[in-house]
């Protein structure tokens, strides 16, 4: 008798054990609990402005409260102290007065911790949207090495600097203990060196390391000089799209994204550089597979519009010497990854002469990100005129501003090159933190280069 009542028991136990995991597995893959997974770690609000909805509606009851007595933050309306706020049914939403730190801690049905939030809340960021073509004049730190080259003497073919170990992408930092200066600077190095019958002594900068090597100049007897068969560039120079300024600061950014060399897709590190004003004299229309191109005219004599000061994975940076154009007193506010919402925008943009335009698109997908990256936002060319005129969007235009609900959202970075009717855009805020006008985050893992749409030669 016992040991049927213990078997029957036995089963129940069982039965509802297996209803107890049919549950758990039931909730863990439906939507209420992908939205909860899928919450941001941290959010980020303006202070004053509208309720921003952190947490859609669920069916299951969740409970929120602030870790600390906060008087600034309100959750549905109420400010929040040590005390469990309960939504059943009900959208999580957030607004806040001041700037400041709150944490929030989530708890399903009140029991089971799902989530603890930070959200940080800043005060109202303006900015100036241009839009204007600019000639960039960018000069590297050393020479980056870009390929191997024959040098022909009279005992045949040798590669010298292939031989002695440098490699393509290595940037050559020092020669005999002196800075380079140019490539200029580095064949005179070169001729001298090969004259006195001596080795180059070279420092170079590959990734995060520093490696000396010893290469010996050879004569070329079809150039009529010493040479040790590298091409190398010390610089760039071409046409891109100032996105915005802060004209109380004086502080610039442009391009979405940083300026790297074409052959070997890395990074020029700087060391000095400028923009000046520049006027688009064609379009090279884009289409499926190749993208478009502005032509654009510049003199790197003209009067210097901006000295650049960093070249970042969201553009370059720097110090206005002057206020550019007519728009000194048109900011408009800095929109967070939050009050962005698919649907149309604008992007301005010059595609004839100096004259700024805009023309329609359309946010198609927007990421939550938490440390910049090129791959913000999706965008689509909806404006037919556009599309007659570029093909849609092409390099050149990179740097463009986008704006919608009157706030500045992001700028154009890349090109889809099998669509060029769409493309990758910048959030805003990651424009804001660069120059310095949100805090900072931290730097993350950037994504691998992808093509950009300024149009540099050297």
């Amino acid at each position: 008798m016992m040991c049927g009542r213990r078997l029957r028991r036995s089963r129940w136990f069982r039965v509802i054990g297996l209803f107890a995991i049919a549950i758990i597995i039931i909730f863990c893959g439906s939507s209420t609990y992908r939205s909860l997974l899928t919450m941001p770690d941290t959010v980020r609000l303006v202070s004053g402005a509208d309720q921003e909805k952190l947490l859609q509606a669920l069916p299951v009851q969740i409970c929120v409260r602030a870790r600390e007595a906060d008087d600034r933050l309100l959750v549905n309306g109420r400010m929040l102290d040590e005390s469990w706020l309960t939504l059943a049914k009900t959208p999580l939403q957030l607004q806040a007065d001041a700037a400041g730190i709150s944490t929030l801690e989530l708890r399903l049905f009140g029991l089971l911790p799902v989530r603890r939030v930070t959200v940080e809340t800043l005060d109202p960021v303006e900015l100036t949207p241009a839009g204007h073509a600019i000639g960039v004049i960018l000069r590297s730190e050393g020479v980056m090495v870009l390929d191997h080259l024959p040098v022909t003497g009279s005992e045949g073919t040798t590669f010298p600097a292939r031989d002695s170990g440098i490699r393509p992408g290595d940037l050559i930092e020092e020669i005999n203990g002196r800075v380079v200066q140019s490539k200029d600077h580095l064949a005179e190095e070169v001729e001298k060196r090969g004259l006195a019958g001596e080795p180059l002594e070279v420092t170079i900068r590959r990734n995060e390391d520093r490696v000396h090597l010893m290469v010996w100049p050879r004569y070329d007897v079809t150039k009529g000089e010493y040479r040790v068969g590298l091409t190398v560039r010390d610089g760039t120079a071409g046409v891109g799209t100032l996105t915005a300024y802060c004209p109380e600061k004086m502080r610039f950014l442009g391009l979405g994204h940083e300026v790297s060399d074409p052959r070997t897709g890395l990074a020029i590190p700087l060391r000095e550089g400028h923009i000046v004003s520049a006027s688009i004299s064609d379009v090279t229309q884009a289409r499926d597979g190749t993208p478009g191109e502005k032509v654009g005219v510049f003199s790197p004599d003209d009067a210097i519009l901006g000295v650049i000061e960093s070249n970042t994975p969201v553009g370059i940076a720097g110090r206005l010497e002057r206020t550019p154009y007519d728009r000194s007193g048109a900011g408009v506010p800095v929109a967070l990854q939050d009050q962005i919402v698919k649907g149309e925008a604008e992007m301005w943009t010059v595609i004839e002469g100096g004259k700024l335009e805009s023309f329609q698109v359309e946010i198609k997908n927007i990421r939550s990100q938490q440390n910049p990256e090129g791959k913000s936002m999706v965008v689509r060319v909806t404006d037919p005129e556009l599309i007659a005129r570029t093909g849609g969007i092409v390099q050149g235009m990179s740097g463009s501003p986008i704006l919608q609900n009157d706030r500045l959202v992001g700028a154009v970075t890349h090109v889809f090159v099998n669509d060029p009717a769409r493309g990758y855009a910048i959030h805003a805020e990651w424009i804001a933190a660069e120059l310095g006008l949100v805090p900072a985050v931290a730097p993350g893992d950037l994504p691998p280069p992808l093509r950009g749409v300024a149009s540099f030669t050297q």
